[in-house]
């Protein structure tokens, strides 16, 4: 009697469905925007040390010579994309942290519905507007040109095979 109340027991509590108390961990946008703010803190942290670098180099450097306005404008460079790194970073940090109060919502309405959660059309669709976000804007890398199009499409003939064709072979009468 008592192995059939424990065995009871031991397989209410084990096919029992509890609630996770980290879906963010579970959710795979959240893993992406984690994986992204972790690449951009080296490439920042190495401008940086770039920039400290430049700025060594430029006390010792004579003033008003072509070397020192190489190096000004080297370090312009860097700033600007510290700047912008800076920023990437910042939006990554905040869209990191909207997207984990969003996942815990939406895995508890998930949850108390019964439904599966995470949706892979959700991160099917996100992965879209990554991919666009970060699209070339550049016309000539994305659309190609109309002559290569052409050159595809009608490979010019080979004119090696042109003369084989032509030359007569041994044994015949022309």
């Amino acid at each position: 009697m008592n192995c059939v109340i424990l065995i009871l027991s031991l397989l209410t509590i084990v096919g029992c469905k509890s609630e996770d108390p980290n879906p963010e961990l579970s959710d795979p946008i959240y893993k992406f925007l984690v994986d992204q703010g972790n690449a951009l803190r080296p490439a920042l942290e190495s401008e940086k040390k770039k920039l400290e670098e430049s700025e060594k180099a430029l006390e010792k450097m004579d003033v008003n010579t072509a070397e020192r306005k190489q190096e000004l404008k080297i370090q312009q460079t860097t700033r600007g994309k510290i700047n912008r790194l800076q920023q990437e970073l910042d939006y990554s940090d905040i869209r990191r942290e909207r997207r984990k109060v969003e996942s815990r919502r939406d895995y508890k309405i998930a949850y108390s519905k019964g439904e599966a959660w995470p949706k892979p059309e959700e991160f099917d669709y996100f992965m879209t507007q990554q991919r666009l976000r970060t699209a070339s804007r550049d016309w000539n890398k994305r659309v190609p040109r109309l002559q290569d199009r052409i050159d595809k499409a009608w490979p010019k003939p080979n004119p090696k095979a042109k003369k084989e064709e032509k030359e007569p072979t041994a044994g015949s009468e022309h």
